[in-house]
C-alpha cells in the first residue's frame, strides 16, 4: 500500500513573490522619507526664525511661506503615510510567506499584528524584521540590512514627537519650556526620514537576496 504522498519539492515559479509589494512600499517610504526631510526644515526655519508654523485662520493673519509649506506638507502626508505603512504591511507580509519556502518559520499574520499591540509593539516589530535576514548562509555580496540602526531612528522619533507634544504643551497644559518644541519636532521628522530610508533600504536588500535564493533553487531543479 503506497504511503502518504510527500509534498513536492519548492521551485522558484512556484515561490509567492513580494518584488512588485516590494517596489510600491520602497517607492512611497522614500516620498515618506523626503516629506519628513521637509518638514524638518521647515521647523529649524520656525525655531531659527521665531515664525509659527500652523495656520491661525481666525486671526485673521496673512499666510507665511511657512505656514503655506508646512500646510502643503500636511495635506501631502495625510493620505501618502497611511498608503506607506499600508504598503510596507503587505510587503511584509509576503517577504514572510516567501521566506516559509526556505524553511523560516516565522507568520506572515504575527508580523503584521504586533504592530498594532501596545507595549510589545517596542519590542516585537523589530524581531519579525531581523528574521527576514536569518537562516541564510552569507554571501560576499550580501549589504548589512541596518536593522538595529532603523529601529532606534524609529523608536527616537517616537521619543521626539512627545517631547514635542509636552514642550508645547499639548498633553499637560502650558509648558515651562515653549522654545523646545520646535527642536524636539525637527529631530522627530529628521529620524523619521532616516528610518524610512533605511527601510527602503533592506526592503531592497531582502528582495536582492531572496531573488538570489530563488535562482539558486531553480538552477538545483534542472
Amino acid at each position: 500500500m503506497p504511503g502518504p504522498a510527500s509534498s513536492p519539492a519548492p521551485t522558484a515559479d512556484l515561490l509567492p513573490s513580494s518584488a512588485t509589494r516590494a517596489r510600491w512600499a520602497a517607492g512611497l517610504l522614500l516620498l515618506t522619507s523626503a516629506l519628513f526631510s521637509l518638514a524638518a526644515t521647515l521647523a529649524l526655519a520656525s525655531w531659527a526664525t521665531a515664525q509659527p508654523l500652523e495656520l491661525d485662520l481666525a486671526a485673521g493673519e496673512p499666510v507665511s511661506l511657512l505656514q503655506g509649506a508646512f500646510a502643503g506638507f500636511a495635506c501631502l502626508l495625510l493620505p501618502v503615510g497611511p498608503a506607506c505603512a499600508t504598503a510596507f504591511l503587505l510587503w511584509l507580509y509576503q517577504a514572510k510567506r516567501r521566506q516559509r519556502w526556505f524553511g523560516g518559520q516565522d507568520s506572515p499574520r504575527r508580523a503584521v499584528v504586533v504592530w498594532f499591540i501596545p507595549v510589545i509593539s517596542v519590542l516585537l516589530p523589530y524581531r519579525e524584521m531581523r528574521g527576514l535576514f536569518t537562516g541564510a548562509a552569507p554571501h560576499p555580496d550580501d549589504r548589512r540590512p541596518l536593522l538595529g540602526l532603523w529601529w532606534a531612528c524609529f523608536l527616537g522619533a517616537g521619543a521626539f514627537s512627545l517631547a514635542e507634544a509636552v514642550t508645547r504643551g499639548a498633553l499637560s497644559g502650558p509648558s515651562a519650556h515653549p522654545g523646545l518644541s520646535r527642536p524636539a519636532a525637527a529631530l522627530s521628522h529628521a529620524l523619521l526620514a532616516v528610518a524610512g530610508t533605511l527601510a527602503a533600504r533592506f526592503v531592497g536588500e531582502f528582495e536582492r537576496r531572496t531573488a538570489r535564493r530563488e535562482a539558486a533553487l531553480g538552477g538545483s531543479n534542472r
